[in-house]
């Protein structure tokens, strides 16, 4: 068994100290959303799955009720003309026992422009035995809009 490095608070495991990919990981689900691939993104999902979406929470049991959810936001955003989505990434957390936590916004493209989305989402992710990344949570955290952060100012 490889030695472990010890780091600030306890051990640092292996999986601590490899690349975990995570933007292209999140670049991939975007892709895989606009393109209708909902089985291979629900794929990385573990279930049951905790989402708490404006204040409530709100468990996918499996996958079949994930990918339906998942369906309804894809044809409601292709409606809208979206044509792609990419992640804006604000932070990763340091991997603990290999989970952490990821803090982003996605970027709707639209033909010619790009919107930014009125929340932040964080994922908690763990990282599996075979090295593969898995959501295992997700938040949907509502950003203030200009004029209430104009009031904190």
């Amino acid at each position: 068994m490889a030695p472990r490095r010890r780091r600030q608070g306890g051990l640092m495991e292996d999986a601590d100290r490899r690349p975990l990919g995570v933007t292209a990981f999140f670049a991939e689900m975007g892709e895989r959303f606009v393109d209708g691939r909902l089985e291979e993104m629900a794929s990385v999902w573990s279930f049951p799955c905790p989402i708490e979406m404006d204040g409530q929470l709100v468990v996918m049991h499996d996958p079949g009720l994930f990918r339906d959810y998942l369906a309804d936001r894809r044809a409601a955003a292709l409606a809208s003309g979206m044509t792609a989505m990419t992640p804006r990434i604000s932070a990763i957390e340091m991997p603990s026992r290999s989970r952490f936590r990821v803090w982003l916004r996605w970027l709707y493209h639209f033909g010619g422009h790009v919107e930014e989305a009125n929340h932040g989402t964080v994922y908690f992710m763990a990282v599996a035995p075979d090295g593969c990344l898995r959501i295992e949570m997700m938040d949907l955290v509502q950003l203030p809009s200009d004029q209430s952060a104009a009031r904190i100012a």
